[in-house]
Order: structure tokens, then sequence, then C-alpha cells
């Protein structure tokens, strides 16, 4: 038995990776081989070769691993992009809401903002809604956006999460105490099981003054260790995709 159960044993599996080197997904991958699965890397991803659809577990970037499923017909498991949007203060204890570019006009500044659609424009803080209209010159009033007040994290903890329980977890920015911030995120998990998909990746921060709050959430088959167990992540990764 491990922490993560039985031993892990991707025997049978494929976990498609881009060809190009990286030290994190080749940790991964180096951890899916230990434990019997095969790893194929991919240059011409928009034209990949023949695969077992059935036996394919995807790990890259982003337009990556949405190609692959779109090409293969298959299924990544991702947190909604407004899971933040109407949580209880515990978990976020900042205000975190969801408007327009055209809207933000009426938010106080500075605050943070992001594309309710990942990687539409740099997600950051704002001094300014000319700052923020000068980012995003080339899309709609509509497009969505997530905001939030600006709040000081001195330290960051990354997670990985399958079935509720928090697989392998690393302070990736400043310093803290790792127990506590898993005791945080065991908690988080449990009261939110309904919001989140069965694994994804979880961010927290400790905010002074107010303690561990929930950063963000990302899909495991897209998310960088930043110091997680190899292992623990792919346990995670077998598990994100899925038939069409």
């Amino acid at each position: 038995m491990t922490q993560y159960g039985m031993m892990p044993d991707f025997t049978g599996l494929s976990l498609v990776v881009p060809d190009k080197p990286d030290i994190e997904r080749d940790a991964v991958a180096k951890a899916w081989e230990e434990h019997g699965g095969n790893v194929v890397r991919i240059g011409r991803f928009w034209e990949p070769p023949e695969l077992e659809r059935e036996k394919v577990c995807l790990y890259g970037n982003h337009v990556f691993c949405m190609i692959l499923a779109q090409k293969l017909n298959l299924k990544l498991l991702s947190p909604t992009d407004d899971l933040l949007i109407n949580m209880r203060l515990k978990w976020i204890k900042r205000k975190v809401g969801i408007s327009s570019i055209l809207e933000a006009e009426n938010l106080i500044y500075p605050c943070f903002v992001k594309p309710l659609i990942p990687k539409v424009f740099t997600a950051g803080k704002y001094d300014s809604y000319s700052e923020l209209l000068k980012e995003c010159t080339q899309l709609e009033g509509a497009t969505p956006i997530i905001y939030s007040d600006i709040v000081d994290i001195c330290a960051e903890v990354r997670s990985f999460v399958l079935n509720g329980k928090v697989l392998t977890a690393s302070v990736y920015e400043g310093e803290a105490d790792i127990n506590s911030a898993e005791h945080f995120l065991k908690e988080f998990v449990l009261e939110n099981s309904n919001r989140i998909p069965s694994t994804c990746v979880i961010d927290i921060g400790y905010i002074a003054d107010a303690g561990w709050a929930v950063v963000e959430a990302n899909a495991v088959w897209g998310a960088g260790l930043n110091g997680c167990d190899p292992l623990g992540a792919a346990v995670c990764i077998e598990k994100a995709t899925r038939m069409g």
C-alpha cells in the first residue's frame, strides 16, 4: 500500500506527451514508465499517429491536449472556469466576481483580473481600467472576466487531488507549514466535492492575517508539478482522460 492506495500500475496505458524536453513532464513520464506504462512523445500533435484511444492518457500544454482530445474523441476532466464564483468566504477570503471587459470600468482598481476562458489575455494585477483595455484591445467588450480583490499572498501550495484525497502537495512559493496547508485542502475538498471534478489541481495561498485561501483550480492534464511528487501527479493524470 502507498499514500495513493494500492501501488499504481499503468500497464497497457499510453501517456501521450509533447516531444519537447521538459523537466517536470519528463519526471511524470519516468514515473509512468517505472510503473508499467508506455510513453508516446508527439511533435505534430495536429496529425497524431495511430493510437488506441481507449488506452490513451494526455499530459501537456493546453493546446496540445485540447487538439489531441478533439482528434481522438476523448474527454478531459477540468474544473469549471467560474469555480470560485459564489464560493464561501471561508475558502477564498476575498471578493471574487464575474463581469465583462466593458463592465470592468465599474471595478475598483487596483484589482486582479483574468479571463474566464483561459489564455485569452494575461491574468494579473491591473492598476486601472485603461491598463486593462490596453491589454484587451483585440477582444470584444462582452468577453467575460473574473476579478478579485488584491491580497497579500506570502506562500503558495500546489496539490493534486483525486476522489476527495490530496495525493501530493508542495510549497512552491514562500515558506509555509505543509501540514496546515494539507489540513485546509482536505477540509475544502470534503465540503466542495460536488463542485470539483474527481481529479484536479488546487492551488492555495497563505494570506497575511487571514490564513489559507483557494487561489485557483486547474486541470491535472495541463498542470506542472511545482514540487509535487511525479507519481502522485501521474495517478491523477491517468484519471483525467476519458472516452468521449
